[in-house]
């Protein structure tokens, strides 16, 4: 019985990162070499059930630093790896939503002693006279908005977060690959491309109409960048209440063949569309050995 092990990342930077989403080149470097070494290495769209047991990379968002950073060395060991990439800002120099809630709470320019979040459903007041309050703020906030259905009402915070902090933002070091860069990666034939939705909004609260309207602008957008078919997914936020069984429908009705989660574990025999992976933080080679092994030992 073949076991595959899914490696979950989203980031390759040296940036001070609040969410612990970032790995560092050099770890990543080290961690690269020793699967490289030690496993059979398969691409997430292959068949696993032959061939023994593997290891599949995987990126989830769409990073600028996957292109800057990862792709490099990812070349460098030869090692083929699935970016599952989020739609929303192609094309710009946006934060994705959870970014640019942080860089407002951490970067404002009023001085505000707290933050009143006026909403027809939850009204709640934090304390922002210090920074580790308004990180607070910030984690707090990503939380709440992860299953927000409506992007009325998600839009309405972003606003009153905005008048709070007197802060319009930007950040190029935070943004989504663009159409060049997706489509060097995509003719390398090392990286294949994945959907990941529009909004990068928790599926799971959702009608099944709103679901497919979010992965099919997100796939169609990515088709027409790669302009090749897009046959692989990965919930965004990835727990067993980020996705439902209309969600398994959407994926079946816009012919995705597998889909990943967030849900630890090993792919033994798995769900095409539930398939479980552990996410990477940035460590020491040594702990990172010590996982790995650890999971192919069970």
């Amino acid at each position: 019985m073949s076991r595959t092990l899914c490696l979950l990342y989203h980031r390759i930077n040296e940036y001070k990162d609040y969410y612990n989403m970032s790995v560092t080149p050099s770890h990543f470097d080290e961690q690269m070499e020793f699967i490289k070494n030690n496993f059979c290495v398969k691409r997430f769209c292959d068949n696993w059930d032959t061939g023994g047991d593997s290891i599949v990379i995987t990126f989830d968002d769409g990073y600028a630093d996957n292109y800057k950073y990862a792709y490099p060395i990812l070349n460098k060991y030869t090692m083929p790896a699935t970016i599952f990439v989020c739609t929303g800002n192609i094309g710009t120099s946006k934060m994705f939503w959870w970014d640019e809630i942080l860089h407002i709470c951490l970067n404002r320019k009023k001085s505000n002693s707290h933050f009143d979040l006026v909403d027809p459903l939850l009204s709640y007041t934090w304390e922002t006279k210090r920074r580790e309050q308004c990180l607070k703020l910030a984690y707090d906030l990503r939380s709440i908005l992860r299953r927000e259905r409506s992007l009325q009402v998600f839009n309405s915070v972003r606003m009153q977060l905005l008048n709070w902090a007197g802060e319009e933002t930007d950040n190029a070091n935070n943004r989504t690959m663009s159409e060049s860069e997706l489509r060097e990666l995509v003719d390398s034939r090392l990286i294949d491309i994945g959907g990941h939705t529009e909004t990068h909004l928790s599926l799971g609260p959702r009608d099944y109409e709103e679901q497919y309207n979010d992965c099919k602008s997100s796939i169609e957008r990515l088709k027409s960048i790669i302009r090749d078919d897009i046959s692989v997914f990965s919930y965004p936020f990835g727990g067993p209440r980020d996705y439902n069984e209309e969600t398994i429908r959407v994926m079946e009705d816009l012919g995705i063949k597998k889909a990943a989660t967030t849900e630890f574990g090993l792919a033994i025999d798995q769900d095409s569309y539930r398939i479980p992976r552990i996410e990477i933080k940035d460590c020491s080679i040594e702990d990172f050995t010590e996982l790995i092994c650890r999971m192919k030992e069970l």
